[in-house]
């Protein structure tokens, strides 16, 4: 690199450091498209690694014409095709009962909540919830709120015995956290049903997949090939459906 290159880049590394949302407002402001255009070109998003399906008939089937990275998070804390995977899966299931671990600010909560139809219902468990009371009301704007039960406390402590349709695992990110709700969970989702994890799947450039959850990946593979199948990778999303009403530990 050439001393003009270096000091431009050590100048942009700096003010990044001094005033993020600054700098970030004025590429947003300003450049936008230029970044955009540039993201695009580096990471080659054109029809040659776009996915599209052979019969796509649904919104959620044309995700890949977008730009999927994690600048596209928002309210929820998901990449635009890890949210149309787990609203895919989910909304193919009639009437299910399912549990979320782990809402944070709750995006996924209401995505969920709406995935699940108006016969639905939802659990959805947090040990530190950011914004219930805020996320109380947009779920009664939204008209589901008859469909979800916000729940504060540790998922591995709250007792259920009864059998669900799908587990959505976005909490604990270590490997013994993360595998105690899978198996405290994941034994309880009937068969056809299915065991949703975030951050565990490496699917595409620029997915979030942590070590931890990708270490635990490996041994739900290579451990629970009789209990579940891997039916698809959406960037960090990883999806097992149940093929028997059996299940080993981990």
């Amino acid at each position: 690199m050439n001393p003009l290159k270096q000091t431009a880049t050590f100048c942009c590394d700096r003010l990044v450091g001094l005033a993020p949302q600054a700098i970030l407002n004025s590429l947003r402001k300003h450049h936008y498209e230029l970044v955009a255009r540039e993201f695009n070109r580096a990471f080659q998003f054109d029809w040659s690694n776009a996915k599209i399906s052979e019969r796509p008939e649904k919104f959620e089937d044309l995700v890949s014409l977008f730009d999927l990275s994690p600048m596209t998070r928002g309210i929820i804390r998901q990449d635009f095709d890890e949210a149309a995977a787990l609203f895919r899966w989910v909304r193919s299931l009639p009437d299910p009962i399912g549990v979320e671990i782990g809402r944070f600010n709750g995006g996924s909560t209401l995505l969920l909540a709406v995935a699940i139809g108006q016969n639905g219902k939802l659990a959805s468990i947090d040990i530190s919830p950011q914004d219930d009371a805020v996320l109380d009301c947009v779920l009664q704007k939204a008209k589901v709120r008859n469909r979800v039960e916000l729940v504060v406390g540790d998922a591995n402590k709250i007792p259920r015995k009864d059998l669900i349709d799908f587990v959505f695992i976005d909490g604990d990110h270590s490997y013994e956290g993360a595998k105690r709700d899978h198996n405290k969970w994941g034994k309880l989702v009937r068969r056809g049903g299915f065991v949703i994890h975030h951050d565990m799947g490496n699917g595409r450039k620029l997915a979030t997949q942590w070590n931890e959850l990708a270490r635990l990946r490996s041994d739900i593979l290579s451990r629970q090939s009789a209990e579940l199948e891997l039916v698809q990778e959406a960037g960090s999303m990883s999806v097992f459906r149940k093929k028997s009403g059996d299940w080993t530990e981990i």
